[in-house]
């Protein structure tokens, strides 16, 4: 069977990432026949002042349902990205919004209750907690932007809502979202703080089909209100079995002042360009390296090493850009978001690729693969397409999708198996050299290696110990405004990694692991030229003999077929003989 090769796999890879959508801060998304009691649609990270449009249309179910019906949201805010205790401690039959009518302590944290009332088409707001108990809502985005206009000023001349938001006519019309219409106040008669319903149309079709749409829109004023936001949808009515799937279009604006990153995505362009500039740096510096390197101790891997590297800088450097983008248009560009997606791919394939031959001495102990290695190798690049295809959908799949969800323990899943099967070729090694250090004659050279082996089989435990487990840790644990500490904490232990497998591995005659392999050659090199004296020497000790018996023959003429009867005789005679040089050294040879 052949195997498909790398650059034909990065072709059909570039394929699917050019006919996958590329999403930045533009949630909109359709929900069809979903019978999930409950499900996030959003989290978001605000800070004051920042808004939070929601826009649902179309809500309908699959079966006629009873006006006395719960279904709803729930918006909670929370200062990390833990679960919130309120789902947390909730019972498998309770429906959240039947225990929070008119009562306080069924929340355990600041939580609006959102609750469709279908008798009276409107949408029920009740606020617990204290730090939201003033939390502002709006009716539309225009009610927002007449009041606080000069808050959402963008930093450019574009519009305060991206263009594609502006065409709909369910969101706003083009005159009201402008610039010129700053300064333009219309009265309203609520009060936003105070406000606890938002209208809901109801429209019934030619087919007798009944359809719901609202929206609504969340002001946070100060800093008591910022924190990290959670929206989740809820329906009651599939809290004990699944009975009515929900279908309806959502639309979701999310912004801090100028900006539509969350509170800890605002720092992520300047982190990458850092780091992407860092790692250009180590990039020249390697280079010097290999081109200063002697001869014979510069191998293939340490190429390899280099475009990891700068591969590695130049994916930075997309996704800063990448994010740029978004934090001031609220959309990713499709160009840098699939270049990201490419380079993101390469890197991951090369990263576990550089593992895989280091850790099986591909170029630094030996120059072939044994069978098990070459069968891992392909499980490993294997494992790695699935989960950079799961990593590419899982980020352009929205948040509230059943998809979502999927692509995400599969992203994590294959992950921790693919970091677990680089371990097996350091194992292999490992072990070989046990037992190659019981070898008389070798046992020192072997020593060091494994030393080094151990070194860096624990160097990489920690590595993926420290960036899955203790970077997740810290991201659900730290306030919500200092998660961008995770993509540090990640970025730094790569980089510290990259550099000990560097220094550990550079191409240098006095380094350890290349002086010992090359002590190796050599030694071989010389008992194979041993051997092949030892083979030229007994031919010339078997011409010696055949010249004698040919001497024997021509002295003592006989009869065709009789024996000579003093052959043995010559033979003793010439031996005796001083003994010519190639004697002699035939002599050295067998003694």
């Amino acid at each position: 069977m052949k195997l498909v090769s790398f650059s034909e796999m990065l072709f059909f890879f570039a394929i699917f990432l050019s006919i996958v959508p590329a999403f930045g801060r533009e949630h909109h998304f359709s929900m069809a026949g979903d019978m999930r009691p409950e499900f996030d649609l959003t989290t978001f990270g605000f800070t004051s002042p920042g808004f939070l449009f929601v826009n649902i249309s179309n809500l309908k179910f699959s079966t006629s349902l009873n006006e006395t019906g719960v279904i709803g949201f729930t918006l909670d805010r929370t200062d990390s990205a833990g679960i919130a205790p309120y789902i947390e401690n909730r019972q498998d039959d309770q429906c959240i919004l039947q225990e929070s009518s008119g009562k306080t302590s069924a929340f355990k944290s600041d939580v609006v209750a959102m609750v469709l009332n279908f008798t009276e088409l409107s949408l029920h707001l009740t606020r617990h907690g204290e730090k939201i108990a003033e939390l502002s809502f709006y009716e539309s985005l225009e009610d927002l932007f007449n009041n606080h206009s000069m808050e959402f000023r963008p930093k450019s001349t574009a519009p305060m809502v991206p263009p594609k938001f502006v065409i709909r006519d369910d969101i706003l019309s083009a005159e009201n979202t402008t610039n010129s219409s700053i300064g333009q106040i219309r009265k309203f008669d609520y009060n936003p703080k105070k406000l606890d319903r938002v209208p809901v149309s109801k429209t019934k079709s030619s087919d007798g089909e009944i359809t719901y749409s609202f929206k609504f829109v969340m002001y946070v004023a100060n800093k008591t209100q910022s924190g990290l936001y959670n929206l989740f949808f809820h329906n009651c009515e599939n809290i004990k079995s699944p009975s009515i799937g929900v279908s309806f279009d959502v639309i979701i604006i999310e912004k801090n002042g100028g900006n539509f990153l969350t509170a800890f995505e605002i720092y992520l362009p300047t982190i990458y360009l850092a780091f992407s500039t860092i790692y250009f740096c180590c990039c020249i510096v390697w280079m010097m390296v290999l081109r200063k390197g002697e001869n014979g101790s510069v191998q293939k891997i340490h190429y390899l090493m280099l475009l990891l590297v700068a591969v590695k800088s130049l994916s930075l450097f997309v996704h800063s850009v990448d994010y740029h983008f978004i934090n001031i248009t609220g959309q990713s560009h499709n160009t840098w978001a699939v270049l990201y997606y490419i380079t993101y791919v390469i890197r991951g394939l090369l990263f576990f690729t550089v593992l895989v031959l280091i850790g099986s001495g591909w170029q630094l102990m030996k120059h072939v693969f044994s069978t098990n290695e070459k069968r891992l190798f392909v499980l490993v690049i294997s494992l790695q397409v699935v989960t950079n295809i799961a990593y590419v959908l899982k980020e352009n799949t929205e948040e509230g999708a059943q998809k979502h969800e999927l692509w995400q323990q599969i992203f994590i899943l294959v992950d921790l198996v693919c970091c677990g099967a680089v371990l097996f070729p350091i194992v292999w090694s490992i072990r070989h050299l046990q037992e190659a250090t019981k070898v008389d004659g070798k046992g020192t050279a072997n020593l060091v290696k494994l030393r080094l082996f151990r070194r860096f089989y624990i160097t990489i435990v920690c590595y993926i110990y420290f960036t899955r487990i203790v970077v997740y840790l810290l991201r659900i644990l730290v306030n919500f405004q200092y998660r961008w500490l995770d993509a540090v904490s990640t970025e730094a232990a790569t980089l510290a990694f990259f550099i000990f497998t560097a220094y550990t591995f550079h191409p240098d005659l006095q380094n350890p692991y290349i002086r010992l392999s090359q002590q190796e050659e050599d030694s071989d090199s010389e008992d194979q030229i041993k051997l092949r004296n030892m083979g030229s020497n007994s031919v010339e000790h078997g011409n010696e003999v055949a010249e004698i018996v040919s001497e024997g023959d021509r002295e003592s003429p006989r009869e065709p077929g009789s024996p000579n009867p003093n052959w043995s005789a010559n033979i003793r005679r010439k031996l005796n003989n001083p003994m010519s040089p190639k004697q002699s050294n035939m002599q050295k040879t067998i003694v």
